[in-house]
């Protein structure tokens, strides 16, 4: 399958090599406590497990059940990991992650919170597949190191898939997940970010405090992170920095704080709607690019759509109390956008009711419909479709 490839090829690039793939097996109610060769002797723990499976690409299996105790120190980490792979293996439960969880511990002092477990540490190569991780934590921002990562911390070439990461914290960046790349994922009630640093497919990122920061986004939904607390100020909430293609990123709030929606990242074929922030700028989108994007419905106290970030075949109105604020410095990058805001930028806009039946499609008589820049149609849209030559707004 895909994920199996992506190891092998790590495999291969990286000069690895190993003798036929073990098979090891986790079960906290097994008759016998090991050595996990199959399920009447496998392990209670999986970290027992783990440090079983010694060769590189062997494959720990799991089945059923709450994983709480056992851990180990993965190395460049600090942090008490429940599940530490620190060799290139793959750890994936029997049933899903509705049947097996990953639980973490939380320090018991903020300045003394060396005790605290997250749920899981990952190498580069390493998989971990199918469980739900909760209440994994980081120490506390008190210490200078050791605050990255409390449901997941892991390597850029790590792979997570088929998780749910929820009620995860860190002193730092990722509560949930701090780097490596996320597949078909749910990340939901993390603090500070849900996720930091990685490469996401395919995921939902929702009701963290903060939702991506500093990733690569695609096919993925970001709603509802932030905070209605007046002593806290969040910038880009739902995205902040990093990359998002096809990406939905609705309802994200915060009282304080520009880019409600998004902050210095880069928009491609995104949807942009009801973002607010109540005393800050951008409501949908502060700084960045915007690209063949709808950016509608959102809110701010000044400028409630698009403030300052290069806009091209875009969608941006219905915002209030205003759609787009450009600079100069972002209106000589911008072009081809359907708004109300008369603006001195490369030309192509229109200032008409972009006549939408949805966030993002068109009605028959729209009048984006072959509006758009006619050298901006590489790729396909959200729905995945080729655009049309000229392409739409």
């Amino acid at each position: 399958d895909i994920y199996g490839g992506i190891l092998c090829l790590q495999m291969v690039n990286q000069g690895w090599s190993s003798a036929i793939a073990a098979t090891v097996y986790v079960w906290t109610n097994s008759p016998i406590n090991g050595p996990g060769t199959g399920w009447t002797n496998a392990f209670h723990n999986i970290q027992s497990g783990i440090n079983a499976a010694t060769n590189i690409g062997d494959v720990v299996i799991v089945t059923n059940g709450v994983y709480n105790v056992g851990g180990e120190i993965g190395s460049q980490s600090y942090v008490t990991s429940r599940v530490a792979l620190t060799i290139p293996i793959t750890v994936r439960s029997a049933n899903g992650p509705t049947f097996t969880t990953i639980v973490g511990a939380p320090y018991q002092s903020y300045i003394k919170s060396r005790d605290a477990v997250r749920c899981a540490y990952l190498t580069n190569g390493a998989m971990l597949s199918g469980f739900t991780l909760s209440n994994g934590w980081t120490w506390s921002s008190y210490e200078s190191f050791g605050r990255e990562g409390g449901g997941v911390y892991a390597f850029s070439n790590a792979v997570i898939t088929n998780c749910i990461i929820i009620d995860c914290h860190s002193g730092n960046q990722g509560g949930g997940v701090y780097s490596g790349r996320v597949y078909n994922s749910k990340i939901s009630g993390c603090n500070p970010h849900g996720i930091y640093g990685a490469t996401v497919h395919n995921s939902l990122i929702e009701s963290n405090l903060q939702g991506a920061g500093s990733c690569i986004l695609s096919n993925c939904i970001v709603r509802r992170n932030g905070s209605d607390n007046p002593d806290t100020t969040l910038n880009g909430v739902g995205v902040s920095r990093g990359k998002a293609y096809n990406c939905e990123i609705s309802d994200n709030t915060t009282v304080k704080g520009d880019g409600a929606g998004a902050s210095d990242a880069m928009l491609y074929n995104c949807i942009i709607g009801g973002n607010s922030t109540r005393w800050g700028i951008g409501g949908g989108v502060y700084r960045g690019r915007v690209e063949h994007c709808t950016v509608t419905r959102n809110s701010a106290w000044w400028c409630g759509g698009v403030y300052d970030a290069a806009t091209w075949n875009s969608i941006v109105y219905w915002n209030t109390p205003s759609n787009i604020y450009l600079s100069m410095s972002s209106l000589v990058d911008s072009g081809y956008n359907c708004t109300t805001e008369h603006m001195a930028d490369r030309g192509g806009s229109i200032y008409t009711d972009p006549r939408l039946i949805s966030e993002s499609h068109l009605s028959a008589n729209s009048p984006c419909i072959g509006a758009g820049y006619s050298n901006s149609n590489a790729g396909v849209d959200i729905d995945g479709q080729a655009w049309l030559v000229p392409p739409c707004i």
